[in-house]
């Protein structure tokens, strides 16, 4: 089965190595940030310089460490150490050893410094590459709480989608994202949970509508739309590679306005053929390849080609048919419930051992009724928002008339209803005003 950046396993003078790995990786996305030829240290150490250095190295050992040993297991796995090592011994541009204090100390050129912004990105990388386990088919994420929140934005075929270009990771093509925390200004004291966030000022209910909320505020951010040309397609939850044991809720999109020129759009089939394939092409001169620039894209593969593959019914611009959307909530039934309840026991030390089964699947199939609720809300919403501007449109061409009538004794005013002619206009406010004359008549 090919994987994300994968394909069948070689043989080992077929595999590129943990030393040639990492410095072809490290050529491709760490040397273009870093400073030529020497320069000002202190320049070179702003905090800016440093986290693009840690962003770009950050891809680098989880490119290495997860996806590539993902399709070659048998390969050994670069601890930060390792890694460090490898890269400062290397790499063509040795500017990079002023970033990796861990392979400073190593060979005696900064005894005692402590751990850079890189160093600490390195290790990060490490953690979340363990976690999520190049050996199986894909992470256990069933009890991750969710950190991020990610936008697919599709057009209105579901056939091409938008794209930025290293606006996080340069040479890195990516969707938008934004982290929960960020998003909510750090009023979380933590990520949200699978089952509801410890915040008291965020009842459980409303975490769906939040994540979705993000979602919109940070297309209408990056693009300029409006909410209003937005619909909701579907959800996913899928693995972070942002931070160790997270999940990501991937909100799909449908868009229909002309799209920024600093976006990319671009057909799902082509965008899956370079996502497709290995990290390296092997050869007498081994080299990356196109998956490398579509890194922050790979935990998203599996739910590009669901919407590639799948048979979209005309005019579904609101949302997915029910059959065909995905639930986000593990399969409500006793045999699947069992399993999920072993695995998370052996892999949280017995965090669900209390709770019954019966128990728990009632609990699921709650939160689900729950968020389905939230989710036809959400799609309502939107549709008494188009009623609405299709009425206000409707009215700005009707016509209305008003009648003023002055007497010794009165002074009376009448309003006319809303007409699609003047003539009806005059006639629909003369008529009321002769209500107003009738009426004070009989009081007089």
């Amino acid at each position: 089965m090919e994987e994300e950046g994968g394909g069948a396993s070689g043989s080992e003078d077929e595999v590129v190595q943990l030393e040639d790995a990492v410095e072809l990786l490290v050529e491709h996305l760490v040397v273009p940030v870093l400073p030529r030829g020497q320069v000002d240290r202190e320049v070179a150490l702003s905090p800016a310089t440093q986290e693009t250095v840690a962003r770009q190295v950050h891809a680098t050992v989880l490119l290495y460490n997860y996806y590539h040993r993902k399709q070659f297991p048998q390969l050994e796995f670069a601890s930060p150490d390792r890694f460090c090592m490898s890269a400062s011994l290397t790499v063509s541009n040795k500017n990079l050893l002023m970033y990796l204090n861990q392979a400073q100390n190593r060979l005696g050129n900064g005894v005692g410094a402590g751990l850079s912004v890189t160093d600490k990105a390195i290790i990060d990388a490490c953690d979340i590459a363990e976690v999520l386990d190049p050996t199986k088919d894909s992470p256990e994420m069933i009890m991750w709480p969710i950190s991020k929140v990610a936008v697919l934005l599709l057009n209105r075929t579901k056939k091409v989608c938008l794209l930025e270009h290293g606006s996080k990771t340069k040479g890195i093509w990516s969707i938008f994202e934004k982290d929960i925390k960020t998003a909510l200004g750090g009023s979380l004291s933590g990520d949200m949970p699978l089952q509801g966030s410890n915040n008291k000022s965020m009842a459980l209910p409303s975490e769906p509508y939040v994540l979705q909320q993000i979602a919109y505020s940070e297309v209408e951010l990056k693009t300029g739309m409006k909410r209003t040309n937005l619909r909701f397609v579907e959800e996913h939850r899928v693995y972070s590679l942002s931070k160790k044991g997270r999940a990501t809720m991937l909100f799909l999109l449908h868009y229909d306005e002309t799209v920024d020129s600093k976006l990319k759009e671009m057909p799902l089939d082509a965008l899956i053929e370079r996502m497709s394939g290995p990290i390296f092409e092997n050869g007498l001169y081994p080299r990356t390849t196109s998956v490398v620039e579509c890194y922050h894209l790979l935990p998203y593969k599996e739910v590009l080609l669901n919407v590639l593959n799948r048979d979209w019914p005309l005019g579904s611009s609101l949302s997915a048919p029910k059959e065909q959307t995905p639930d986000v909530d593990p399969v409500i039934n006793d045999h699947a419930l069992k399993n999920q309840k072993e695995k998370v026991n052996e892999k949280s030390g017995g965090i669900t051992s209390n709770m019954d089964v019966q128990k728990y699947a009632a609990l699921q199939l709650l939160r689900k009724m729950r968020d389905d609720t939230l989710r036809e809300h959400f799609v309502l919403g939107d549709r008494s928002a188009e009623y609405e501007m299709e009425i206000q449109t409707i009215l700005t061409d009707m016509y209305q008339a008003s009648v003023h009538l002055t007497g010794p004794d009165f002074n009376l005013s009448a309003d006319g209803d809303m007409k699609v002619t003047p003539h009806e206009a005059r006639d629909s406010a003369a008529s009321n005003m002769l209500s107003q004359l009738q009426q004070k008549a009989r009081e007089d």
